[in-house]
Order: C-alpha cells, then structure tokens, then sequence
C-alpha cells in the first residue's frame, strides 16, 4: 500500500496496485528543497508520500541500512554481529540522506548530535 502524499492529509490518495506508482509525485519525493512556495502549494504533503508495510517486512528484501555518522554504523554492526553470518546486511554511512535544519548562521543537523 502506498500513498502520494502524507496519509493524513484530506488530499492523499491510497492505492494498492504497483501500476499506480506513477501517481507520486517522484521529482518531489527526490528533491533535497521541498518547502511549499507561491508557484506550488502542495510540495510539502507530496514529499511525504508513504509506503506501508503491514505486519511483515522479509528481513531477505533488505539489501543495506544507512546511517547518518560512524557512532551510529558502530552501533548497527555492533547489533549485527549478533546475527548470523548469512543474515548480516552492509551498514553504509551516508550523512546526505539525513535532513539538516537551520540554527543561526549554520546548518545544524536535526539529528541527535550528541550521537556523533
């Protein structure tokens, strides 16, 4: 199941059938800025397009996780160590994935900094 903007927003619509993929809004969903402006005033809901998974997500359909810094890639592979060799997946650090927000004359990440 899948949406095309945030699901508790009046204007998303749900589908079930991946032929409807084409109803997200992909250019937006991609885009790094997607604050509404005057020229489009829906950018923030489409953005936030969800799919959903219920009850069961096949820990073999995960191909790698992605982590903000190396504390947090310690900590996952710490975790993973604990499961079998077969079922480990790749733990890869990508800070770019992670939204940044404004704090004075800098970016900030809005992530715990504590856990850098």
């Amino acid at each position: 199941m899948f949406t095309d903007g945030h699901c508790l927003a009046t204007l998303t619509d749900w589908f079930d059938d991946l032929t409807d993929l084409d109803r997200v809004d992909w250019n937006v969903v991609y885009e790094r800025y997607w604050r509404d402006n005057l020229n489009d005033m829906d950018r923030q809901r489409r953005k936030q397009a969800e799919f959903l998974i219920h009850r069961f997500c096949a820990w073999e359909l995960i191909k790698e996780i992605v982590v903000v810094n190396t504390a947090m890639k310690a900590k996952v592979e710490q975790i993973m160590a604990t499961f079998p060799t077969d079922q480990r997946r790749v733990v890869r650090i990508r800070p770019d994935w992670y939204y940044y927000q404004w704090s004075g004359k800098r970016l900030k990440p809005s992530w715990d900094p504590s856990a850098q």
